[in-house]
């Protein structure tokens, strides 16, 4: 790969604070509050791509046209602590013609850019007062701006999972809970072949399946109930999520099987590590660990939120008045601190960014 700076291109920038007027609202006497902008730019459809720069606690927002990918109408950075939020300009040569950008990439303090089209590479590191320009004379796949971590595991168990995986698809080592190993593989149940998940809390010497912690509102309140985690053609690492600071909160879509049969999927959340689960009486698109856990956030139908307070046993609506808002993405703090950002959008104005700071209702638990 041949990259090389681009000396003739003067690259300009600036950052135009947007104005995000500050809302808060109050729930079974809880308050919570809103920083909502809108953005001006119609109501057709948008994709957004998200960077998180976890150590500058920033984070960027690439906004593009649904039908046409390629090319970005705007770059926003949102400061989550200060809830303040930026459109980034950028623009290059003697007639500052605006530069769009394929995709980005941040940590650090640092923020690299991509034209796809014109093979241009902007790269501005913390500290940095402009953006440098280089040209790449091939194509690249990817670029990473983060730290990487390896895990070792007992090695009796990487001869146990090598016998049953595909390109190791179905396996997962917990970071930051030495010891705890998911696997999902296919085994032989009444005569028929099926997918089950198990997990190890001894690097892989013991293993045991999943159980669903309540039966309340479930399939599962009058028949015994299997629990797997399917992740298609996914990985599990795809489609576990937890926060850092508390490796035992886990979040994932799980299966509830019953003599083979396969009767529903929803999001659930396990306390413990990944052995048992809590049955989610929601069926919610997307559930987010704010901190340690302390508060979880859901969506449901890309309509309403929903906040718990005891690691999704209830669960309490918030923003019922503002139904015409349809969710478009939720992103927690890169922190997992009590601040979320939603992008949402309304069909008469156009889409919003928000940031929702939840440390108001901390404190106390719904009635």
């Amino acid at each position: 790969m041949i990259i090389e700076e681009n000396l003739l291109m003067k690259i300009y920038y600036s950052y135009e604070e947007l104005e995000a007027p500050k809302d808060t609202e109050t729930v079974e006497g809880h308050s919570y509050d809103i920083y909502r902008r809108l953005l001006d730019n119609g109501t057709d459809d948008r994709n957004f791509s998200v960077c998180q720069d976890k150590q500058d606690k920033l984070m960027y927002l690439l906004e593009f046209d649904s039908s046409n990918i390629e090319n970005s109408l705007g770059l926003f950075m949102i400061n989550i602590s200060t809830h303040k939020i930026y459109k980034i300009n950028i623009a290059y040569g003697e007639e500052r013609d605006r530069l769009t950008l394929s995709g980005i990439w941040c940590a650090y303090g640092g923020l690299i850019g991509y034209d796809d089209e014109n093979r241009e590479i902007l790269i501005k590191m913390k500290g940095d007062r402009e953006f440098l320009g280089y040209h790449l004379y091939d194509e690249f796949d990817n670029i990473f701006l983060d730290d990487r971590k390896i895990d070792y595991i007992d090695h009796d168990s990487l001869g146990y999972v090598q016998n049953h995986l595909d390109e190791s698809k179905y396996f997962y080592v917990l970071e930051g809970y030495p010891g705890v190993v998911i696997l999902t593989k296919t085994v032989i149940y009444l005569g028929k072949q099926i997918l089950k998940t198990f997990i190890s809390y001894t690097n892989g010497k013991n293993w045991a399946y999943l159980q669903l912690k309540n039966k309340q509102n479930s399939p599962c309140e009058s028949e015994i109930c299997d629990i797997s985690i399917l992740p298609g053609d996914k990985r599990l690492s795809d489609v576990l999520k937890y926060s850092p600071l508390n490796p035992l909160l886990i979040v994932a879509p799980c299966t509830i099987t019953i003599h083979s049969m396969e009767l529903d999927t929803r999001l659930m959340i396990s306390d413990d590590g990944g052995f048992t689960w809590i049955y989610t009486y929601i069926k919610f698109i997307s559930i987010e660990i704010l901190k340690e856990g302390e508060i979880l956030v859901a969506n449901e139908d890309n309509k309403y939120l929903h906040v718990s307070l005891d690691t999704g046993r209830s669960w309490q609506k918030l923003n019922e008045r503002k139904s015409n808002d349809k969710i478009i993405q939720l992103i927690p703090d890169t922190e997992f601190k009590y601040n979320v950002v939603m992008v949402s959008k309304n069909d008469a104005s156009g889409y919003y960014i928000s940031t929702i700071d939840f440390s108001g209702i901390f404190s106390k638990s719904f009635a």
